[in-house]
């Protein structure tokens, strides 16, 4: 039986990777501190309208 965090082989364009449980961890928290920053953040109209009232009920992201 295969441990659950073991290290995980995956295929991209015909290349395998294999990926350590702590580059999988970073590869995580890196997208999701990208994700976080686009909602809270960002500018970019589409995403700043849609997520307006939720960047205001934290009381300290200011955008205008």
């Amino acid at each position: 039986m295969k441990p659950l965090f073991a290290s995980k082989n995956i295929d991209i364009f015909g290349h395998k990777f294999e990926l350590a449980l702590s580059t999988q961890f970073a590869l995580l928290a890196s997208f999701l501190f990208v994700v976080t920053y686009a909602v809270l953040f960002t500018s970019f109209l589409p995403l700043h309208n849609g997520f307006h009232e939720f960047r205001h009920s934290f009381g300290l992201i200011a955008c205008h």
